[in-house]
C-alpha cells in the first residue's frame, strides 16, 4: 500500500471516530433547539460517504501524479471544488452554526496539513496559495450551506422515500 493510501485511511480513520463521537443524540437537541424540523434518515450513510470524500481529497493531495482537469494550473479550480464541497456535504449533515464553524476550522486545518505533507514528499510542491485557495474553498462551502443547497441531501431522502 502507498505511504498516500496509508494517510490517506488513517485520516479517514481519525475524522470518523471524531464525527460519530460528536454525532451522538445530535437529532434530538437539534429538535429542541428548532435547528432540524426533520432528522436525516441515512445519516450514518451520508458521514460514511462523507468521510470517503475526505479520503479522496487527503489522496489526491498526496498522489504522485495527479489527475489533469485541462484548466492552466495556476486557477487551482480543483483545490475550491474540493474543499467547497467537502463543506457543503458535511453541513447538510451537522447543521447548527456551531458545528458549522467547527467544520469550516477542521477543513481549513486539513489543508494546510495536507500542504506540509506535500512539502515533505520529494514529488509535490508546497505554496502557501494553495492554503489560501482551499480556505476560500471552504468559505464558498460555508456560503452555500446558507442557501436551499443546504437541503440537498434532505431532498434526495425525501424523494427515495416517496417512491
Amino acid at each position: 500500500m502507498s505511504e498516500a493510501v496509508q494517510v490517506a485511511f488513517t485520516c479517514g480513520r481519525c475524522l470518523w471516530l471524531c464525527l460519530s463521537t460528536v454525532s451522538l443524540n445530535i437529532d434530538t437537541r437539534l429538535r429542541l433547539q428548532g435547528h432540524l424540523a426533520m432528522p436525516l434518515r441515512l445519516r450514518k450513510l451520508w458521514i460514511a460517504i462523507g468521510i470517503g470524500f475526505v479520503v479522496l481529497v487527503v489522496y489526491l493531495s498526496l498522489m504522485r501524479d495527479p489527475p489533469d482537469l485541462g484548466v492552466p494550473e495556476t486557477l487551482k479550480v480543483g483545490h475550491l471544488l474540493a474543499y467547497a464541497w467537502l463543506m457543503l456535504w458535511f453541513a447538510q449533515i451537522y447543521r447548527t452554526p456551531r458545528r458549522r464553524w467547527w467544520l469550516a476550522a477542521a477543513f481549513c486545518a486539513l489543508g494546510v496539513m495536507l500542504e506540509y505533507l506535500q512539502g515533505m514528499t520529494d514529488y509535490r510542491g508546497f505554496e502557501y496559495s494553495d492554503m489560501v485557495i482551499n480556505a476560500a474553498g471552504v468559505a464558498i462551502g460555508l456560503t452555500l450551506a446558507q442557501t436551499p443547497l443546504q437541503n440537498g441531501l434532505r431532498t434526495l431522502e425525501t424523494r427515495l422515500w416517496a417512491r
